[in-house]
């Protein structure tokens, strides 16, 4: 078996926010030799190894992660409650962090404004971005957001992310459902 390149955190505050469909939309090929870890690799580096912890709240043993994806639900104000709690516990205990609004292709039931994620991640220093992972433009950003967090230097990351650096990203949906 091959040794795990990066591990990567895709948490929440509540259920129901997209988070499985968010790791199924990266891209990935899932590994089965493993029953005890969720393991993937990328479809061109068969050599990195990603193993996937979903998890809602926090999960245990923070010093073993090399980032997390904090998500909320646009079209639940509810999931943005637990954020600010999250993002602290990531930003003071030095692990990489991306804030993702899911869900933004249902515009006509966004409950959440599309600033607030980005206001927030703006208080802890922490990118954040919005796409949806039905449309092929969604797909494609976070895809491309992925690649370049687990590709970028730990060190740079958190640089960025101590000294404020975020650059908030919205992608408007084409068409509503």
């Amino acid at each position: 078996m091959s040794q795990v390149s990066f591990v990567l955190a895709v948490t929440s505050g509540v259920n129901n926010t997209g988070k499985s469909t968010l790791i199924k939309s990266l891209g990935l090929q899932e590994l089965k030799y493993d029953v005890h870890r969720k393991l993937y690799r990328l479809k061109n580096n068969e050599q990195y190894i990603i193993q996937v912890i979903e998890y809602n709240g926090i999960p245990p043993n923070l010093e073993l992660l090399d980032g997390v994806f904090i998500c909320y639900d646009t079209t639940n104000r509810d999931s943005m409650d637990y954020l600010p709690d999250l993002i602290n516990v990531f930003v003071s205990q030095h692990v990489p962090c991306l804030l993702i609004g899911l869900k933004s292709d249902l515009t006509v039931q966004r409950t959440v404004d599309p600033q607030l994620g980005h206001l927030i991640g703006n208080l802890f220093g922490v990118q954040a971005i919005e796409a949806d992972n039905i449309t092929l433009q969604g797909i494609q950003l976070l895809q491309k957001r992925f690649i370049q967090f687990i590709y970028s230097d730990r060190k740079i990351l958190l640089q960025s992310q101590q000294q404020g650096m975020t650059d908030p990203i919205i992608i408007t949906p084409p068409s509503t459902r």
